[in-house]
């Protein structure tokens, strides 16, 4: 089963926000070992956001978790509320 990991933001400036996720977390996500895939969104009105990445193994979402908490501050506009891992249970 994949596990997907899921973290809530709040954004201060969304643009500024949007530019550091793909020139950081995006690429980084894309590299990561186990990635299948991520989608990122967020609320302009309540600057709210949240991203869900898909990892192949419940290990591959811990080491991507470990790594991004390594790397330190989130970017400009960013300020991390919660990162959870989660087992995928069903998708359409």
């Amino acid at each position: 089963m994949p596990f997907v990991v899921v973290d809530q933001v709040s954004l201060s400036d969304v643009d500024v926000a949007r530019e550091g996720l793909h020139a950081g977390l995006i690429p980084f996500a894309k590299q990561a070992p186990g990635f299948v895939r991520g989608t990122w969104a967020a609320d302009r009105e309540h600057g709210r956001g949240i991203g869900m990445m898909v990892f192949d193994t419940r290990e591959n979402a811990e080491g991507a978790v470990k790594r991004m908490q390594e790397q330190g501050t989130p970017p400009p506009g960013v300020t991390l509320e919660s990162v959870g891992i989660y087992e995928i249970q069903g998708e359409a």
